[in-house]
């Protein structure tokens, strides 16, 4: 798997959507770890591949692809309506998800939560993440840059440690191909969130 993004990567054939094998080349995910859950995939890009990828690989799991452009009435968001394959696709922010309170086993976000959405809101976005997410369930998102590390910990993640919830800091640093992989790409953290079981 990791071969052939890489294949894709130096051939210059790998686009600005993002296929599962970049969601397991980045946030450290596994087929198995996917197996019969409910994954939300926050800002899942024009296209929804990791969705289509989870099919064609035979993971057996459930997508909703969260994409804040879809209801949009902007020459953008008719772009989208027209790229988006409306499989279980959802028109919605991270500030006020259109979902029942403990609906995914998985909550994951490449290249859009933390990274388009505002300090202000980080405290709202997590208790929004918590709210939907089942005991047990866990949250991964790529990258967090260290400045947005230090404001995440400051507001969001300082409330979830003190309610017993395991908080993971990795640091990614990309080889040759990896550093190809977008244009502002560079080394930076993979946040991982596990909730409790038995939370609410």
């Amino acid at each position: 798997m990791k071969e052939k993004i890489s294949k894709e990567i130096s051939e210059g054939t790998f686009g600005g959507d993002r296929p599962y094998e970049a969601y397991e080349y980045l946030l450290g995910i596994s087929q198995d770890e996917l197996q019969d859950k409910t994954i939300l995939d926050l800002g899942s890009g024009n296209s929804e591949e990791f969705e289509q990828g989870i099919k064609k690989m035979g993971i057996r799991a459930r997508v909703f692809s969260l994409n804040p452009l879809l209801g949009s009435n902007t020459s953008e968001g008719k772009r989208q309506r027209a790229l988006s394959r409306k499989n279980k696709v959802v028109a919605g922010v991270a500030q006020r998800l259109p979902f029942r309170s403990g609906s995914f086993d998985e909550i994951i976000s490449l290249h859009a939560i933390p990274l388009w959405s505002e300090a202000a809101d980080y405290e709202n976005i997590f208790s929004e993440l918590d709210r939907v997410l089942k005991p047990g369930g866990t949250i991964k998102l790529f990258p967090i840059s260290p400045y947005r590390k230090e404001l995440l910990y400051e507001t969001a993640i300082i409330h979830l440690r003190r309610r017993s919830y395991e908080v993971l800091w990795e640091w990614v640093e990309p080889d040759e191909a990896r550093a190809k992989l977008f244009k502002t790409f560079r080394p930076d953290f993979r946040l991982t969130v596990k909730k409790p079981d038995g939370s609410i």
